[in-house]
């Protein structure tokens, strides 16, 4: 991690400070919405929600590393990601499309920096108690990542494109994309590019190990209760076919067997003198 870390710095150094404002918004802008199409691919809940979303991970990261000077990059990367991947297609290219994208917009940006404003001392204390500062990390990540799913939910039934029988399931997998992708990434992007970590990396190594395990293990639980779940509701129709097709072969047969029967008498009543 300590190359690129030193490579990133000294190209980004090399350049005018306007050339590196552009180039850092342009990556976190590319890196959101391709981490975006990542999560995406991942989604088990509906309207593609995932239970790993990599871009929470990244602002995270992007606002504690760079505070408001990350807000551009990852603003046009969420946009995109909204308008062209998310609402655009089940929503046309209309005004309600463009206030939604910048509404989700600003739940989840708005969680990345209050979250990251909580954690600001976290890796200036980290080497004197990594594991109690880690787990406060992880559980103030958690708890903060409460706040985009419940936005997102009333935004999305606004829109009618949620419907209520799966707005729980759905703000559960949100909330826990959310959380799993704060605890896996922005841990590793803070240890390979936070100057207050750049000479402690092997003191505090316990903290992109324990984030990284806490996360995994919520978006494994959540797969393998969904998986189970399939599997059950597919068991549960399977079972319910079986009377269906029994029952209707016994229509078949009752059918076949009046078809008889009334071959049977007309022959009866053509051959009666």
């Amino acid at each position: 991690l300590a190359v690129p870390a030193r490579m990133i710095d000294r190209s980004l150094a090399s350049l005018s400070p306007a050339t590196r404002w552009f180039v850092i918004n342009a990556s976190l802008a590319l890196a959101y919405y391709l981490t975006a199409q990542l999560g995406m691919a991942l989604s088990i809940g509906p309207l593609h929600i995932t239970a790993f979303w990599p871009p929470s991970g990244i602002a995270l990261a992007a606002f504690m590393l760079l505070g408001a000077r990350a807000l551009p990059g990852l603003l046009l990367g969420v946009m995109a990601m909204n308008v062209f991947s998310f609402l655009g297609p089940a929503l046309g290219w209309g005004l309600s499309t463009w206030l939604g994208a910048l509404a989700l917009a600003t739940g989840s940006l708005g969680q990345a920096a209050l979250i990251a404003h909580i954690l600001r001392a976290v890796p200036d204390r980290l080497e004197a108690a990594p594991v109690r500062q880690t787990l406060y990390f992880a559980a103030v990540a958690s708890v903060g990542c409460l706040i985009a799913p419940t936005v997102g939910q009333v935004i999305l039934h606004a829109l009618g494109l949620m419907p209520r029988a799966a707005a729980f399931f759905g703000w559960l997998t949100w909330w826990i994309g959310d959380a799993t992708g704060m605890l896996v990434l922005a841990p590793v992007a803070l240890l390979a590019l936070h100057p207050a970590l750049a000479c402690k990396r092997v003191a505090v190594q316990a903290f992109p190990i324990l984030c990284m395990g806490l996360g995994l293990t919520l978006f494994a639980t959540l797969s393998i209760s969904v998986m189970d779940r399939d599997v059950h509701a597919e068991r549960f129709r399977s079972d319910g076919t079986r009377p269906a097709m029994a029952l209707q072969n016994h229509f078949d047969m009752a059918e076949r067997d009046l078809e008889i029967l009334q071959r049977t008498f007309y022959k009866v009543e053509l051959t009666a003198p």
